[in-house]
């Protein structure tokens, strides 16, 4: 079902007619930072968007680009990882039931969820905002919260078309992207979602793909038409590069706002012929359906607050992913347990940046386990002093188990900039440590929006992972470290060792993709790589048996039984892993079985020419025998199927023909791949333009490196980081008017007085204030 109805179609259609041509330019932008403009004379009302992800975060007094000042308090739902992590669309479904109550009660039209991208890299600063190193789960776990959304009118955006798979220079790196991994990893979830739901809107990246940004790639914004997406294009918050190339590409909105400097310029193109009223109109339609669905909707019927929470828990609940359990360290039935560490009051719940939200209320492991000690050990940023880790040590010894909460802290995992490592703070593997030498039950509870390294793990009994769980996360942690929920989860990405990751490093200017298809579990179990955990490992409470595995054509049959004493889940999944040069190990389907003990139950799944086909300057079916896994993970493989095809030959580049050949591969060799020259972008040289950034500057003249490290002592280390790698034109979004931005860059230039005279410095100290 469509979420504009034929109704509200033709409705809009009938009121463009009635729009004068400066309206239709002034709804192309926002009216202010959060909301879309509306046309009151028409009863169409101002149309408020807010971020989501994790929960509402609806500014209604200052607004920011990272979730600085404060938002209308809300739950914060488990983060997009830990949604994935628990392998039920339903489930996920119903959180986005929950977000959209929260939508409905704020009067809010639109919520930029669900984030798809995907998570090329353990390091990716944001990989906590997205689902999966697999495109098929970022499929279902979209598609799941975009229905579920959607399902109470509230509009969902998917975001970030396309390829905004790092944070280090978002807003002016040039992803460099193979045709094939294009298809098959970074499009097939936008593709497919755009395809398979009715989706309302979708979000541009920052970034540039293969050379064009894309909010102005005309060939991106209509391939994801030609999958049958018919909503509206949104920029991301200051994306757009040239206004017109954008609105001429396909964007319907610039967000966010920026008073008539748009529409004047909007308004001159048309008058000189370089844009058309029927290019306009076809701009103006998708927003005014937008405005109309909403002008339409009555009350609706919003969970309450309490479903909401109990849907919020049951997600980070099934979201717990048990890494390491030797020995009955878990669940724990004892009331003699002590709490380690600052994090059992002060958790980490949700990641940082525009999807920060501020929570409602948090829970805090340290009233959950109210009969328990507690030890400090560490702080919150994971340092340590010889006094806390005494205390540690001490109480340590008066319980029966310890457990240590341990988590990443906020600012290491950011929206904005990558990880530099996979490394806990050392405070924090101190501390483990030293309990562990001298306790034989030790538990680490483990906190983060991704991978981290664990040099403890051999010294420590049980690791219960909950990534980043929410509001309510804590006593969904508890009830499953205790025993009386099933650690359900399991991991929608690889977990590297230290130093194996994926040899990929994104530059700032361009990130050269030459691994192509090679990423996440595909690389890893391709190369055969020594993992930590691979994707779709999670442990249980109790055990299952796989039989009975049958196929009939391209039918493949089997029965998993529990055969332990508890009740449990099971994650079945399917994989197809040829052994055709240039493929690689796929996720073709999974399903998440909960059993009683001694039940068992019998999974069926026909294999599709889709499953089998790869893409080659087009989807095609090699000839070959195909190889179909049944595995509860990548690695942990029960059954294979043979199927042969008789399809066509298609031609290798050989050093593509194997994963194993990933850390040798060359810019050269990815040329070959990719037919034609790959050009590294240099940084910029005067004269400058919009796009010009501080790191531009700091190999510029004496005056460009002063002004940059000037700028940059106004800002905390963090967000100086983000401010090296953005350009000018981001002062744009902030309410720095054209003639302040025109001077600096006339300064810039060499221009001294004629930049000097029109630079506002008061509203640009307030925007580096206001931000930070």
């Amino acid at each position: 079902m469509s979420f504009i109805t034929d109704e509200e179609k033709k409705k809009a259609r009938a009121l463009l007619s009635r729009l004068s041509r400066q309206e239709k330019c002034e709804m192309l932008s926002g009216l202010d930072y959060w909301r879309m403009r509306g046309i009151k004379r028409l009863g169409l009302p101002d149309y408020w968007i807010s971020d989501g992800p994790s929960g509402l975060r609806k500014q209604v007094k200052e607004a920011d680009y990272f979730g600085v000042h404060e938002s209308l308090p809300a739950i914060c739902y488990p983060a997009p990882v830990t949604c994935a992590s628990t392998f039920d669309p339903a489930l996920i479904e119903r959180v986005g039931q929950a977000l959209a109550s929260d939508c409905v009660e704020e009067d809010v039209a639109m919520v930029l969820a669900p984030g798809v991208n995907h998570k090329r890299f353990a390091l990716g600063g944001r990989n906590f905002e997205y689902y999966s190193e697999d495109p098929l789960v970022s499929t279902k776990m979209g598609a799941a919260m975009v229905a579920g959304i959607q399902s109470l009118g509230v509009a969902a955006c998917l975001k970030h078309f396309v390829c905004n798979n790092q944070e280090t220079g978002r807003m002016v790196c040039d992803a460099i992207v193979d045709d094939k991994a294009l298809a098959e990893i970074y499009l097939r979830p936008f593709r497919a979602i755009g395809k398979e739901t009715a989706v309302a809107a979708m979000m541009t990246a920052y970034n540039r793909l293969n050379g064009v940004y894309c909010t102005e790639n005309k060939a991106l914004l209509d391939l994801g038409r030609s999958a049958g997406f018919d909503g509206a294009y949104i920029s991301d918050w200051g994306a757009v590069n040239d206004v017109l190339k954008s609105f001429q590409a396909g964007l319907n909105l610039e967000m966010p706002g920026v008073g008539d400097e748009t529409t004047i310029l909007l308004e001159r193109a048309l008058d000189e012929g370089r844009w058309t009223e029927d290019g306009l109109d076809a701009c103006v339609l998708p927003l005014l359906e937008l405005l109309v669905h909403q002008a339409g909707q009555g009350p609706r019927a919003a969970l309450s607050w309490s479903e909401r929470k109990q849907i919020a828990r049951a997600a980070a609940e099934s979201g717990i992913v048990l890494l390491k359990n030797e020995n009955g360290a878990l669940p724990i039935r004892t009331r003699s347990v002590t709490l380690v560490g600052a994090f059992a009051k002060h958790p980490r719940i949700q990641g940082t940046g525009s999807s920060k939200v501020n929570p409602l209320e948090v829970e805090r492991l340290v009233d959950v386990f109210d009969h328990a000690y507690y030890a400090k050990g560490f702080d919150e940023e994971g340092k340590t002093n010889e006094a806390w880790c005494a205390q540690a040590v001490s109480l340590a010894r008066k319980s029966e188990v310890v457990l240590v909460c341990a988590a990443l802290p906020a600012q290491a995992e950011s929206e904005g900039f990558d990880r530099k490592t996979l490394a806990l703070p050392e405070g924090i593997n101190e501390v483990i440590r030293r309990i562990a030498q001298v306790h034989e039950r030790v538990v680490v509870a483990l906190a983060c929006g991704g991978p981290v390294a664990m040099p403890w793990l051999e010294q420590v009994q049980g690791v219960a992972l909950s990534y980043l769980g929410g509001s309510y996360g804590q006593s969904a942690l508890a009830r499953v470290l205790q025993g009386r929920a099933e650690a359900g989860g399991r991991l929608a990405e690889t977990w590297p060792r230290p130093g194996l990751e994926i040899p990929v490093r994104p530059g700032w200017k361009t990130s050269v993709y030459v691994e192509s298809v090679y990423t996440g579990y595909k690389y890893y179990n391709g190369a055969q790589v020594d993992v930590l955990f691979p994707f779709g490992y999670g442990l249980s409470y109790t055990t299952f048996a796989y039989s009975e595995f049958e196929r009939t054509g391209r039918r493949i049959g089997f029965r998993v039984r529990n055969t332990g004493k508890r009740r449990g889940s099971e994650v079945v999944q399917i994989y197809r892993n040829d052994a055709l040069p240039f493929s690689t190990q796929k996720l073709l389907y999974f399903e998440k079985l909960d059993l009683a003990p001694n039940e068992e139950a019998v999974v069926s799944y026909l294999v599709q020419d889709e499953d089998l086909m790869e893409y080659f300057d087009g989807w095609v079916l090699r000839k070959g025998v195909h190889q179909i896994e049944v595995g509860s993970s990548s690695r942990a493989i029960h059954h294979r199927f043979l199927l042969e095809t008789d399809g066509v030959s298609v031609s290798v580049v050989p050093a593509y023909a194997s994963a194993k050949n990933v850390g040798r591969l060359t810019r050269s060799d990815f040329a070959s791949l990719c037919g034609r020259e790959i050009f590294m972008a240099e940084n910029a040289r005067k004269p400058y333009d919009q796009n010009v950034c501080l790191n531009d500057l700091m190999e510029g003249g004496w005056m460009e490196r002063t002004l940059a490290r000037w700028l940059l002592k106004q800002v905390p280390a963090r967000q100086g980081e983000l401010l090296q790698t953005a350009p000018l034109r981001i002062l744009k979004m902030n309410a720095i008017d054209a003639a302040t931005r025109q001077g600096l860059l006339d300064l810039l230039n060499g221009h001294v007085v004629r930049g000097a005279r029109h630079v506002d410095w008061r509203a640009l100290l307030a925007f580096l204030k206001e931000n930070t």
